[in-house]
Order: C-alpha cells, then structure tokens, then sequence
C-alpha cells in the first residue's frame, strides 16, 4: 500500500481545487480569478508525478501524452471560447 506524504496530498488538493474552478470558469466568470491562484500547483505537480515514476520507459509517452492534451486543450479552448474570454468585466462602481 502506497502512503502519500504530505506534500504529495496538498499537491493533490490544490490541484483539484484548480482543477474544479477550471471547469466553472464556463458558468460564473469570475471564479477565473480563483482558479490563476491555483493553477501554478498543477505545473508543479505534473513533472513532479513523471519524475517520481518508477519505470524509466513510460516516462516519455507520458510526457507526449501529458503535452498533447494540454496543447489540444489550449487549441480547442482557443477555437470555441476565445470571443467570450475577450475584453473585461464591466464591473459598477457603486
């Protein structure tokens, strides 16, 4: 049985957080702002999980699959949602 330390769990939380704030980002705009506190935890965590595999092999697909999901991400992200992440809130003053 694996036993995770405590790094590795708030690692582990923070990235759900940001992973959670990510996907509402869609409904509620403003929670974009929350999620660009978490989102360095997800850059720490990814080489951090490769580099703490056990077998040698899989480490490069891994990284390939790890960076082809993110640049299909950023591709699709850009194509279907770049308009309405344009331009500021309109916030009120008072």
């Amino acid at each position: 049985m694996y036993c995770l330390a405590k790094n590795e769990s708030f690692l582990l939380y923070m990235v759900l957080i940001a992973s959670t704030f990510n996907l509402l980002i869609f409904r509620m705009n403003i929670l974009n702002r929350f999620s660009l506190y978490f989102t360095p935890f997800v850059l720490i965590l990814c080489p951090y999980a490769i580099s703490s595999m056990k077998l040698k092999s899989n480490k490069p697909i891994v990284r390939a699959c790890i960076y082809f999901m993110f640049g299909f991400y950023f591709v699709w992200l850009t194509i279907t949602k770049a308009a309405e992440f344009y331009g500021v809130v309109p916030y009120r003053f008072i």
